[in-house]
This record gives C-alpha cells, sequence and structure tokens, in this order.
C-alpha cells in the first residue's frame, strides 16, 4: 500500500504534477514501488544478515555437515518468503486498476506483456543483487556491505530503467549480464563464508 499511498500524496502537489507531466500515473508509481522495495530489501537483509551473526549462528554450524552454499541460499529463500507476498498483491493490484481504467488500460495495452514481464523480472534480478551484496557481510561485519548495497540499489534502478527505456542493450542481452552478476556474487557470498569454515 506504500507505494500507492506516495503517489496519491505527492499528486496532490500541482507543481510535482505539473513536473512530472504525462509521467504521472504508471511511471511515477513504478518509481515509488522501486523506491519502497528497495528501502524494505536494505532493512530485512540487513536485519536477517547481522542476526546471523549476533546469534553465533555460524559458529556452531561449523561444528555440522551443513555448507556455506546452503546458508546462504535459506538467506535468499527466507527473504523471499517475506518479500515476494506483497510485491505479488501490488502488481495484481496495479494490473486490475489498468484493466479498469479506461485510460490506463490503452497504457498497459501499448507497453504489452513481455515488456511489462520485463520489467518485472529486471526489478527481481536488482533486489536480489542488492541481497547478495549485503550476504558478504554474513558472519562478519555486515555494515560495509550496507554501505555498498545503499548506492548499488539506486545506481542499478537508474542504470536499468535508462538502458531499457534508451534502448541502448538488447532486452536477452541485458537479463544475461543481470544474472551473471547475480552468479557472480553469490559464487563470492559463498566463498567469503566458505573461509570461516575449518578445512575439512
Amino acid at each position: 500500500m506504500l507505494p500507492l499511498l506516495l503517489n496519491f500524496l505527492a499528486g496532490l502537489s500541482d507543481d510535482f504534477r505539473s513536473a512530472l507531466g504525462e509521467y504521472y500515473g504508471m511511471f511515477s508509481l513504478y518509481m515509488m514501488f522501486q523506491f519502497s522495495l528497495g528501502l524494505a530489501t536494505l532493512f530485512l537483509s540487513t536485519m536477517m544478515a547481522s542476526s546471523i551473526g549476533r546469534s553465533e549462528l555460524v559458529p556452531q554450524l561449523r561444528l555440522t555437515q551443513i555448507r556455506p552454499g546452503s546458508i546462504i541460499m535459506a538467506y535468499l529463500r527466507h527473504l523471499a518468503q517475506l518479500l515476494l507476498p506483497p510485491c505479488l498483491a501490488f502488481f495484481l493490484v496495479v494490473a486490475g486498476w489498468m484493466m479498469f481504467s479506461s485510460e490506463q488500460g490503452v497504457v498497459l495495452r501499448g507497453i504489452g506483456i513481455l515488456q511489462v514481464l520485463l520489467f518485472i523480472s529486471v526489478l527481481a534480478i536488482i533486489q536480489l543483487l542488492t541481497v547478495l551484496i549485503v550476504s558478504l557481510g554474513i558472519g562478519r561485519n555486515v555494515f560495509p556491505a550496507v554501505l555498498v548495497a545503499i548506492p548499488a540499489q539506486f545506481i542499478l534502478t537508474g542504470g536499468v530503467v535508462f538502458l531499457l527505456v534508451a534502448h541502448i542493450l538488447a532486452p536477452w542481452l541485458l537479463i544475461l549480464l543481470s544474472l551473471s552478476l547475480v552468479v557472480a556474487l553469490a559464487a563470492a557470498a559463498t566463498y567469503n563464508l566458505n573461509r570461516l569454515w575449518p578445512p575439512q
């Protein structure tokens, strides 16, 4: 509900609406959603990564057969369980509103389902990248990783939106590069945590 409320309150300002012009509506709502989701992702991933360190879970798991990769996957799975339901609810509400609004229905037909899925996929990958950056601090001091994740969240969001709108990269290439970065960060987080494990 927060993106919808922020977009509505911002629209009460005539200066804001006139400054955005035709971009007030779906584009401003998308940016409000991205801003809200980015803050939620940063907050939840930071709290979870720091709580793993404070609970001394890593030293305990080092004595078991559990490997660092399993910890990273459990961390990602738990965050997905927290973030996916409200995101799905938001997209269902927006899709319903666009279908029943004649003006937004025209916009929806003009955008196309493939472009919508592309934006959603890239949005999800950006959040995954942010979470993986924070996960580099699991078992250590998490706040240096958070200080990197905060600007990365906004740079990635702005950069990806610019690349999608400007058509500088083909969509499949953008997805491929983003997923490659996800794999690299996941490997780095696993390696970073693996250094705390005793030798086999």
